[in-house]
């Protein structure tokens, strides 16, 4: 009825300007008319849900601007920034991330850092939940890689490991004495007959010597007539100089010179090392041409040679120090 046109119950409210638009003495959400209008809806900043209706869902509403939940923890100044109760480390929201000097954590792990990671009070070691770990036992885990009772041995280098399974599925030793399983069990970087202590242990790493008419190895040949001697110059009948094992070695035609081991002499080598300079090595068969192993350091070391009229090998800072009485052959030495 146009008689009505002005009644507050024909004037719709305007729920969120200030004013009693329907001139019922009731402004914005006083107003019954406006009990399901997002203004007047609170709107929870926690739960997922747009519970004002509009369109904005916890903190980006505009309602939930100072809002703990909305508020970022800095996890390491020692104040409550989002006023929810929780400092630092004590607060979840900084799980994770660097509280300082260590990384927060709701159960310390962390337990060799010197920071009370889980913020109960308790640090490292004095933290129940670090009892049981290696760092506060003091035992080494054998069976994962790496150092965990901080003693600077890890896994079979650890004395605490002998016997106990290595990384790899080895048998941890402090003397390598299984020789056949192709580990590193004593942790030397050296397994089975490459490491000198199988020499010789259980006939599996036996050596043939081949000038002693004995059948060492045990296994049917004798000394030339074993293959292992391949490399015993009484055996091939050939001399080179292994200083110069390429350019010098014309008697080898395409096959290198190697220094050895016994005779100190140079002599035809079909199946060389390959054990570069520094490397560690057993013998000197196993280093490559123009290296040799050193007795003292298990190390290929460069070759030199004062036999006269052959070049010096040497780079120019260094001489050439002759090893053995009588020898002709040492290693390249810095002055």
């Amino acid at each position: 009825d146009d008689e009505c046109t002005d009644h507050h119950s024909c004037i719709e409210e305007i729920c969120d300007n200030g004013n009693d638009d329907d001139g019922d003495g009731y402004p914005d959400c006083n107003d019954d008319e406006c009990t399901d209008h997002h203004s007047c809806i609170n709107e929870i900043c926690d739960n997922g849900n747009d519970d004002d209706g509009d369109g904005n869902t916890d903190c980006d509403d505009d309602e939930c601007a100072g809002h703990h939940y909305c508020i970022e923890e800095i996890c390491n100044n020692g104040n409550d920034d989002d006023g929810d109760g929780y400092i630092d480390c004590n607060d979840d929201e900084c799980l994770g991330q660097s509280g300082g000097t260590g990384i927060c954590e709701a159960l310390e792990t962390s337990c060799d850092d010197g920071f009370d990671n889980d913020a109960n009070g308790l640090i490292d070691c004095d933290d129940p939940a670090c009892s049981t770990l290696p760092v506060c036992t003091n035992s080494e885990i054998c069976q994962v890689a790496g150092d965990e009772d901080n003693d600077s041995f890890a896994d079979c280098l650890d004395p605490d490991c002998e016997g106990q399974t290595g990384p790899e599925g080895q048998i941890c030793e402090l003397t390598e004495t299984i020789c056949s399983d192709n580990f590193d069990n004593d942790g030397d970087g050296l397994f089975d007959c490459d490491d000198p202590d199988c020499t010789g242990l259980g006939g599996i790493c036996l050596v043939e010597e081949c000038n002693n008419n004995s059948d060492d190895d045990g296994d049917g040949d004798a000394d030339c007539n074993d293959s292992d001697c391949w490399w015993f110059s009484a055996c091939s009948g050939e001399v080179c100089n292994a200083a110069n094992p390429w350019g010098y070695s014309t008697e080898c035609y395409s096959n290198p010179c190697t220094l050895h081991p016994q005779t100190s002499n140079g002599f035809c080598n079909t199946e060389p090392g390959d054990k570069t300079q520094g490397e560690i090595c057993i013998t000197t068969i196993d280093c490559a041409p123009g290296l040799a192993c050193a007795a003292n350091t298990h190390r290929c070391r460069r070759l030199c040679t004062n036999e006269p009229g052959v070049p010096s090998s040497c780079p120019s800072d260094t001489y050439c120090a002759i090893f053995g009485s009588g020898g002709h052959y040492g290693f390249c030495t810095e002055y």
